[in-house]
């Protein structure tokens, strides 16, 4: 319940609405984003076990994560910052809507989990670690050595295609 927002610092290249990785998966988002999660779980098994991913719905409710909700206002900072281009601010205005009074207590969500996988190792500072590579980078792909189908890192933007916000919360837990 304690949701902190963080941003990396600008790294001197900007970045719009767009997402250029995405363009591969819109013809077909449910199709891709289940061909892209099952494929991430069956990468990584953790054992002899079989790996099981299940998907489900639920709502996240703004009196149980309220600094979730933040996020309407760093959306209307980016319709601030990006304020000279309709198209960028026509986008992040859609966003925006998913937070109007009609919505403004509930926002729902489709959650994908996996069990019988080794998870997302992540250490602080180490950009080679898949749960950085997963959340953190684009074009990257850090599974460890065998026989994995994502070898360049682009299915991880199968996930944001059925998000209105353009975003995902993302947690793991490792074998260890």
């Amino acid at each position: 319940n304690n949701l902190k927002w963080t941003f990396d610092p600008q790294t001197g290249q900007e970045e719009g609405a767009n997402d250029a990785l995405g363009q591969n998966f819109r013809q077909r988002p449910y199709a891709s984003l289940l061909r892209e999660s099952v494929q991430n779980a069956l990468d990584v098994p953790a054992d002899n076990n079989p790996v099981i991913v299940r998907f489900s719905f639920g709502k996240i409710n703004s009196n149980t994560f309220p600094s979730f909700f933040e996020l309407k206002e760093h959306i209307q900072g980016c319709i601030d910052y990006w304020s000279q281009s309709e198209a960028i601010v026509a986008k992040y205005k859609r966003m925006q809507e998913c937070f109007s009074d009609e919505y403004s207590s509930k926002l729902c969500y489709l959650k994908i989990s996996d069990r019988n996988t080794r998870g997302m190792d992540y250490e602080p500072g180490n950009n080679n670690t898949p749960f950085f590579a997963f959340v953190r980078a684009a074009k990257v792909s850090v599974k460890g050595s065998g026989n994995t189908g994502g070898t360049y890192g682009f299915g991880k933007a199968a996930y944001f295609q059925l998000s209105p916000i353009g975003t995902l919360l993302v947690s793991t837990m490792t074998t260890k």
